[in-house]
């Protein structure tokens, strides 16, 4: 037993149920946007981490060919300096073999010199 509404009743009942209904349509409509907009976003993040990742892969390479351009480059200092070093210690014994062949002679000439001026007197 209860009263059948009336059709004003059923009328305001039928408003408010279609009034929920758009807002629920409104809210499911600002929740897509949010989606999408979310979506968007982690899009662009991810482009934007790829971008870095190629960046610092480029760094990397860049500085590793700088390494070994550096590497190369202290090699060949070093190969030059120990060429110039063994050059210079080259030198040095050829300059020890000539003063040591003129002290030879300056002492032969020294004693012949000395005999033909002992013979003389």
């Amino acid at each position: 037993g209860a009263a059948p509404a009336s059709d004003e009743d059923l009328r305001q009942i039928v408003r408010d149920h279609t009034q929920d209904i758009a807002q629920l349509r409104q809210d499911v409509g600002e929740i897509k946007l949010s989606q999408n907009n979310l979506r968007d976003e982690v899009i662009a993040m991810r482009a934007e981490g790829k971008q870095w990742r190629v960046n610092s892969d480029q760094k990397t390479e860049s500085l590793q060919t700088s390494i070994d351009k550096l590497t190369r480059e202290m090699a060949v200092r070093n190969g030059v300096e120990q060429e110039r070093n063994r050059q210079s210690q080259e030198r040095t014994q050829a300059l020890r073999r000539l003063s040591l062949f003129f002290g030879m002679l300056c002492a032969i000439l020294g004693l012949i010199s000395t005999t033909l001026f002992s013979s003389q007197t």
